[in-house]
């Protein structure tokens, strides 16, 4: 991030969630996959770190950042669970 013009610095700041999170007073949920390639899982942990008791976090080990990959559908069946679990979550505090 330090080679970056500073231009691109400044949105990239400003982009992140964690910049905000004084601003944030409802719960939040997070979905990360532990295989993510483009965003560590580290960075969704320390988000709900920072955000402390008003966090959900929900790991996964099948999606490929955001989109499941060639999956056994038996082998898949507790993520199922895990994902139906976390919206059920979301729904029941904004329902």
């Amino acid at each position: 991030m330090a080679t970056l013009p500073v231009d691109a610095q400044r949105t990239l700041r400003a982009l992140t969630p964690a910049g905000h999170l004084a601003d944030v007073r409802a719960e939040t949920f997070l979905m990360h996959d532990v295989s993510d390639v483009y965003v560590p899982y580290v960075e969704s942990r320390a988000l709900a770190v920072e955000v402390d008791s008003r966090a959900h976090l929900t790991e996964f080990r099948h999606f490929d950042h955001v989109e499941p990959k060639g999956i056994d559908l038996a082998a898949a069946a507790p993520e199922a669970w895990r994902l139906l679990w976390h919206i059920q979550g979301v729904l029941t505090k904004t329902l």
